[in-house]
Formats: C-alpha cells, sequence, structure tokens
C-alpha cells in the first residue's frame, strides 16, 4: 500500500483519479472535514486522522509529539465527565497513530479488558405464568379459575445483558468486523468478542439517542467510559463507502484535535478553580465598518476569561495547539508574533494585564514569562505536560495558572 503523509494544516498535491475519487467521497459524505481544490486535499484546520482508498493512504498527522490517540480519548471522557480514571490501568500503546488502525488495535484491547472485568447486565421485572410460581404473584390478575389452565400471574427479576451499553459496543465491534472482513488482521479477535456478545442485540434505535445513552450507562467496571467512548467514535466518525457491488471501497477516521484540546483545558478550569471560568457563547462586537451603504461587523472571543465583572476581567488566556518544547526551541520562537497581538488585544478589551497563551507540552515547565516593552502587562506562557499521568499532569497546570493570578 502506498502511504502518503502530511502534518495538520498542510494540503497535498493529488493526481487526477485521486482527486476525483476524494471529491466523490466528499459528494457521498459532506460533513467529511476537507475538500478538494486544484487537485490538491485540503484538511479543515487541526483535522488528523486517515483517509483509504483502495490501496492508497492518506495519513494526516499530528504536530505534536505529545498528543497521540489514547491522549484524545482520555481529553474526551473527562469533558463528558465520564469515569477517565478507569484508562489509567488499560494497557493499549500511548504511540498509537490517529489513524484507523491505532482506532481499531485500541478498541480491541480495550474490549478484551472490559471482558476480563465481566459485562454488566440489569435487572428487569418479567411477567410470567407457572404451574411452579416463583417470584411475587400478581394478585389483581389471580383467578382461580384458570390457574389449572394457565398457571399462577407471577413477577420475576430477569438478569440480562443485552442493555443499551452493550448494544452500543456490539455495534461498534461489528462494524470494525465489516471493515476487516477481506484481511485477516484481527479476525480472530473479532470473533472472539462478538461470542462474549451472542446474547446481546444490535443497537437499533435512532443514533441521536448515542450519547445520552452513554452519559446514563451506570456499571461498576471500569472500562465501560473508554469502551463506550470508542464506540461511539466508530458508530458515528469513521466512515466507510461502498462500490455498487457492496465491498469497501474507501474508509475514513478524521479529527479535530484543537477543539477537543481546547475544550479539555477549560472543562480542567471550570471544574478546579474557583474562579469564574468562561467563554462566550457569542463573540463581542469591536468594532464596524460601513461602506456603500452596507455594514460589517467585527467580534472576538478568547478561549478562557477569568472573573468576568462589568466589562472587566481578572486575566485572559488563549489554547494553542501548538507544538511547545522550551529545551528545543529558540526562545524567540517560542510563540508566534501573530498570537501575542492577539493576546494583546484580548487583555486591552477586557481592562487586564494579566494573560498568558496555553500549550501542550511533553515535560513540565515553570510558566515563562514574555516582557513586552512599554507595556505594563503580565505575560507567561503556560503548558500542560501531557506525558504526566491524568492527575499530576492536572495538579501541575492548576498551579501554574494560580501562579499568573497572583499578580492580580
Amino acid at each position: 500500500m502506498k502511504i502518503l503523509e502530511i502534518f495538520e494544516n498542510e494540503s497535498i498535491s493529488l493526481d487526477d483519479e485521486d482527486a476525483k475519487s476524494l471529491f466523490q467521497i466528499k459528494s457521498q459524505s459532506p460533513n467529511l472535514p476537507f475538500s478538494i481544490l486544484d487537485n490538491k486535499l485540503v484538511a479543515e484546520d487541526y483535522t488528523i486522522g486517515e483517509i483509504q482508498l483502495k490501496n492508497k493512504l492518506i495519513r494526516i498527522k499530528p504536530r505534536h509529539k505529545v498528543l497521540s490517540l489514547n491522549h484524545y480519548f482520555e481529553m474526551l471522557l473527562y469533558i463528558d465527565k465520564l469515569n477517565y480514571n478507569s484508562i489509567k490501568s488499560v494497557s493499549y500503546s500511548n504511540e498509537a497513530s490517529f489513524g484507523v488502525n491505532g482506532l481499531i488495535e485500541n478498541f480491541i484491547t480495550i474490549c478484551f479488558d472490559l471482558l476480563s472485568y465481566g459485562l454488566t447486565g440489569l435487572f428487569t421485572t418479567k411477567k410470567i405464568k407457572s404451574f411452579k410460581p416463583k417470584g411475587k404473584i400478581v394478585f389483581s390478575e389471580f383467578n382461580k379459575k384458570l390457574i389449572p389452565i394457565e398457571g399462577v400471574p407471577s413477577l420475576i427479576e430477569d438478569y440480562k445483558i443485552d442493555n443499551c451499553g452493550n448494544q452500543i459496543i456490539k455495534t461498534a465491534i461489528l462494524k470494525i468486523q465489516e471493515y476487516i472482513r477481506l484481511s485477516k488482521d484481527n479476525h480472530f479477535a473479532i470473533l472472539k468478542l462478538l461470542s462474549h456478545f451472542e446474547n446481546v442485540n444490535s443497537y437499533n434505535k435512532d443514533y441521536i439517542n448515542l450519547k445520552s445513552e452513554v452519559l446514563n450507562f451506570c456499571s461498576s467496571n471500569p472500562y465501560y467510559p473508554i469502551a463506550l467512548e470508542y464506540s461511539l467514535k466508530i458508530i458515528l466518525d469513521f466512515k466507510l463507502g461502498y462500490s455498487s457491488e457492496g465491498g469497501i471501497q474507501w474508509n475514513a477516521f478524521l479529527e479535530n484535535s484543537n477543539d477537543t484540546f481546547e475544550k479539555y483545558i477549560r472543562e480542567i478550569l471550570e471544574r478546579e478553580m474557583e474562579n469564574k471560568i468562561c467563554k462566550w457563547n457569542k463573540p463581542k462586537k469591536f468594532a464596524e465598518i460601513n461602506w456603500n451603504k452596507e455594514s460589517g461587523q467585527k467580534a472576538f472571543s478568547p478561549d478562557i476569561i477569568v472573573d468576568f465583572i462589568d466589562g472587566k476581567a481578572r486575566a485572559v488566556f488563549d489554547i494553542k495547539n501548538k507544538y511547545f518544547s522550551p529545551v528545543e526551541t529558540n526562545p524567540s520562537e517560542l510563540a508566534s508574533v501573530a498570537d501575542i497581538y492577539q493576546l494583546l488585544f484580548y487583555s486591552n478589551q477586557l481592562k487586564t494585564d494579566i494573560c498568558g497563551l496555553i500549550y501542550p507540552s511533553g515535560s513540565f515547565y515553570e510558566p515563562i514569562p514574555l516582557n513586552i516593552m512599554g507595556v505594563d502587562i503580565k505575560f507567561f506562557l503556560l503548558s500542560i505536560n501531557m506525558n504526566a499521568n491524568f492527575e499530576q499532569r492536572k495538579k501541575y497546570f492548576l498551579d501554574s495558572v494560580k501562579y499568573c493570578l497572583k499578580y492580580t
């Protein structure tokens, strides 16, 4: 198989045949985050993952050495307020790519971890009629004349593993089976998994309910949250395309790393800080352009505003999903001029003298001050160490933010 690799936010030139195929894919699945312009694949900003066309694989790699598929799902669990601590004991690799193989390999491993702990079932009340009654007798339906014919009506507790959580996981396994049908890779692993879900039906409700079903599912098995999160992505975001004969012609798994990282950072601060953390639902207007009897507006919306009251904030931060490594990078290149200008503008509009840029990193770094000439503003470069375990990572990051706020 020929593999074409680019990094997120880059484009790649295609031959006529591939450009035509991708254009057809986009027509079939218009929500896929890419477009075809002048025989080039142009993905939406911060899109990562893979698209496979028959024997050609286009891989869009994250620019970060420190963000893996594992981190991605870990952040999703935390954002959804699920039991994110469970993944500490999961055995899949931190090095897994954002591509289809990493998705499948990790999901299979997680499913076996889930099974080793045991599937969670639910008790349901079932009404039966029996000549050997058990459970609670339904006296409202008790009829002495019918007992010799139908038996005694009673209610029994029936334990079944055929519940929505297991149905969602089985549906994801079946979709993976469909993808690997022509390959020997993981074939026996999938069959083994399905044997454990033999008494579970596929999920047959409207997929619009999937997210709420996952959030409402409860189990003492610590692997359910991550298994269900993977299942959601496989069912909803792992796309398969078919030929007129029914065979799979293409597949794609593409995600936006920027949105997830931004929500994750904000969720940490909202949950753990005593300060009021917010991001506006709607950008605030700061300028208006009037010309030729028409008008236009300009607006802004910082990622994190701290203690915003009456048009003034205690501090403002912006989240940048860019590579950050002070030990490897020249100090002058740690922050871009555009990002600095943007944050200075935010500070001016919000009447605050504390601001900072937040990056993912692979080590612990103290907040790095950025001295702005002629401006009385405390400007910091902060980072969160994605290579640390979850709790340690969170603690050090919160300490960094609190350090900046001490200057207010």
